[in-house]
């Protein structure tokens, strides 16, 4: 991220913490390959880029994905992001 000429570091979250890439990479990633679609039919459906795609790959370049892009290819997959209040504790 560059701003004004000089490097910035983004703002990581004290609420959310990880060390490298962000683990949402890893769930996104394994949901594609769960429903079987290929990057090319997830960038037909959604926009989002196949070097995007690949980018979230293991080992791949890709750090910080944007919610827009994980919030398509999630639906694009048949699945919705939700927001759990993880303040309460589980009933089972």
């Amino acid at each position: 991220m560059i701003t004004n000429g000089k490097k910035r570091q983004p703002v990581v979250y004290g609420t959310y913490k990880f060390r490298d890439r962000d683990p949402i990479l890893g769930k996104t990633w394994a949901l594609i390959e769960s429903v079987g679609l290929t990057a090319n039919e997830i960038h037909e459906a959604t926009g989002v880029s196949t070097s995007t795609l690949r980018n979230w790959k293991p080992k791949g370049k890709t750090m910080r994905p944007t919610f827009c892009c994980i919030n398509a290819v999630a639906r694009a997959c048949g699945k919705t992001l939700v927001f759990v209040d993880s303040r309460k504790a589980p009933t089972d």
